[in-house]
Order: C-alpha cells, then sequence, then structure tokens
C-alpha cells in the first residue's frame, strides 16, 4: 500500500482530485492546520460519499472553529465510512494525557478494538478524560478564551 498526498489549492479549498485517489483511507485535517480552513459538512458528506474506501476527519482543532456546529460527527449516522477523531489535546488542554476519540460505525470501532492494546490509556488519564467530558461547558469556555488569546 502506498501513500499519495494531494496538494491544497492556493486557497485551501478541498482539493478536487480527492476522492479520484481510490484510496483505502483518505485523512482530511478539518480545520486544516495551519491554514484555519474549514470544509463544510456537506462537502465532506460529498466526500465521504465518492470514496471507495474510509474517510477519516482529524477534528483536532474544531472546536476553535469559528462557526458552530463544525463537527463531522453528525455525519455518522448517515456515512458508515466515516470516522472522526477527537483528542483533548487541544480545547481540553489535557496535552500531556495523550488522549483521543474515534467515532465511527459500530463495524469499524469493531474492527480497531482488534488490534488496539489492552492498556493504551494509565489510570490517571482515563480519571481526566471521564472529567474532562463532564464539564463541557468549561471546554467551551477555554476554547473561547483561547479563540480570543488569538485575536490579540
Amino acid at each position: 500500500m502506498s501513500r499519495q498526498p494531494v496538494a491544497y489549492p492556493a486557497d485551501f479549498s478541498l482539493p478536487a482530485s480527492l476522492a479520484e485517489q481510490k484510496a483505502a483511507l483518505t485523512f482530511l485535517c478539518n480545520p486544516n492546520a495551519p491554514s484555519g480552513t474549514l470544509v463544510t459538512l456537506p462537502e465532506i458528506e460529498k466526500l465521504a460519499r465518492s470514496l471507495s474506501g474510509l474517510l477519516v476527519v482529524d477534528e483536532a482543532y474544531v472546536d476553535f472553529a469559528a462557526s458552530e456546529g463544525a463537527s463531522s460527527i453528525p455525519l455518522l449516522s448517515r456515512l458508515p465510512n466515516l470516522v472522526v477523531l477527537r483528542t483533548f489535546s487541544k480545547s481540553f488542554s489535557l496535552a500531556g494525557m495523550r488522549i483521543g476519540l474515534a467515532f465511527a460505525a459500530e463495524e469499524i470501532i469493531a474492527g480497531m478494538m482488534k488490534v488496539k492494546d489492552s492498556y493504551n490509556l494509565n489510570r490517571l488519564s482515563l480519571i481526566a478524560a471521564t472529567a474532562a467530558l463532564a464539564d463541557l461547558p468549561w471546554m467551551g469556555r477555554n476554547a473561547r478564551r483561547i479563540q480570543r488569546g488569538r485575536k490579540d
């Protein structure tokens, strides 16, 4: 299996040739790093439907996106080939914990569980992740604080 990078156009819009690669696995960082450009949900849905393989959307910075509702998670119910990755490193400010989440169809998650390490998170990381998820309003305030800091 080979890796085939696809160059973004100068405006960082979604490359038209992305779906033409016939890849088993396509990665999309949304919002894009470092440009910060955001691919809309209709564009992501169109791309996922045009692919024969999986579309993995890395949403590490989505909580900092200017528009609300930027996450691809709502598309999961209609797109069986979509995987959405999230991290606690950015908007939850837990970078040292190395905690991530994957959202996908049950069949894809079952396949991932077959190859995952049995102890991929330590107890402290699990406690931190649970506490962070229990206080989503704090995460929202934290993300907005970071957004304001970037504007200064």
